[in-house]
């Protein structure tokens, strides 16, 4: 919980540099403890795997596909999200802090927290720098997911890791955590690669 916060508290950081008002990411104490979760969220499409024919005895065979939503968000994006995941209802605090959707796994072990603040970055490059300025990631840089440019940013040492993006006069950052689960982190490329601009 300690590295959580202080993850939190580096975000802050960055949402400072970015814009005139304070913005930071709420704690994963308040998603849960306060919050029941459901699933609000109504899916615009049911995508699943295709099952390969093996030979292989039942012990062997590799774990099905999990069944992925395709979510469509009132802020103008999509994503695809693992079927089973939980929607926590936002706080008045985690709003105010920036905090648009809190979203875990079935098992409330993984986390995605989108966060969206105003700023007047021109390009993903005068982003990636404030990033770099600001949150002194360990890791950062800017790719390309589905058409849409992110810096993607780890803090390591927080157990954290963002892809942040432009969506007109905001930015829209997406925290991952755990960091050091890294089936977690192959979830999270998948999640962030579906990004689709509506």
């Amino acid at each position: 919980m300690k590295q959580f916060i202080c993850a939190l508290l580096a975000l802050t950081l960055l949402c400072c540099g970015a814009l005139a008002q304070e913005t930071s990411v709420a704690s994963e104490s308040t998603a849960t403890a306060s919050a029941e979760p459901n699933n609000a969220f109504a899916p615009a499409q049911v995508i699943t795997a295709d099952a390969e024919e093996t030979t292989e005895t039942p012990e062997e065979e590799p774990a099905a596909e999990p069944t992925y939503l395709t979510l469509a968000f009132e802020d103008g994006f999509s994503l695809e999200l693992p079927a089973d995941w939980l929607h926590y209802e936002v706080s008045d605090e985690m709003a105010q802090n920036g905090v648009l959707y809190c979203l875990s796994d079935a098992a409330a072990e993984r986390w995605l927290y989108i966060q969206s603040w105003i700023t007047d970055c021109s390009d993903i490059d005068t982003l990636c720098a404030l990033i770099q300025e600001t949150a002194q990631p360990q890791t950062s840089g800017v790719y390309e997911f589905n058409g849409t440019q992110f810096v993607v940013y780890d803090l390591t040492d927080e157990d954290v890791s963002c892809c942040a993006a432009l969506l007109n006069d905001r930015v829209l950052n997406f925290v991952f955590t755990p960091q050091s689960d890294s089936d977690f982190m192959v979830i999270a490329a998948r999640i962030i690669g579906t990004f689709t601009v509506l």
